[in-house]
């Protein structure tokens, strides 16, 4: 027994509608695992399977999440005592660095560790104002940052690194060079 017309019709705009509403959701989803809808990353002249989605190209400027791109140059998890909640570890050609996410800053660890056993010494626990004589980095953490800006804070920390961003083959360039080996 065929269905009456009308409910053929109904089923058909449903369809469509569940199609239609597919596609359009489809315009802000994430890319599938394995894929990257960013530009594509060379370290030292190698493409690297990293992701970039979260790079941000403008007109005249291009933006880069600091956590991301340090893990996208090679900078790994390191033991440390402070490794918590929000505060973890980092180290990258010898250099160590803490990630702290409670405080909104990135500081070397030493200084931090400073900071730290003052404050303990003294029955304290630590709040953003404490760290913001020895930050690399405050609050910016979480945001991307121009080019220049990033170049600047890695200069900083002690990489020899340059970062370019190349419109034509849409590929973000860096060059990290290995620290002079002291004899």
């Amino acid at each position: 027994m065929d269905a009456p017309k009308g409910a053929v019709i109904k089923k058909k705009r449903i369809i469509a509608v569940l199609l239609a509403a597919m596609l359009l959701g489809c315009v802000g989803c994430s890319p599938a695992p394995g894929e990257n809808w960013g530009p594509d990353f060379f370290l030292n002249g190698v493409k690297q399977d990293v992701y970039t989605s979260q790079y941000l190209i403008e007109e005249t400027d291009v933006r880069i999440p600091f956590e991301a791109f340090m893990g996208s140059i090679g900078a790994d998890f390191a033991e440390s005592p402070y490794n918590r909640y929000q505060v973890q570890c980092y180290e990258i050609q010898g250099i160590r660095y803490i990630d702290d996410r409670e405080s909104g800053v990135i500081a070397f660890e030493q200084p931090y560790e400073d900071v730290v056993e003052v404050l303990k010494a003294q029955g304290k626990t630590s709040i953003k104002a404490d760290f913001q004589a020895i930050n690399l980095l405050t609050e910016g953490a979480r945001m991307p940052l121009p080019i220049a800006d990033l170049e600047r804070l890695l200069e900083k920390m002690g990489l020899d690194v340059t970062v370019e961003f190349d419109r034509e083959a849409y590929a973000i360039r860096v060059t990290l060079r290995e620290p002079e080996k002291q004899p």
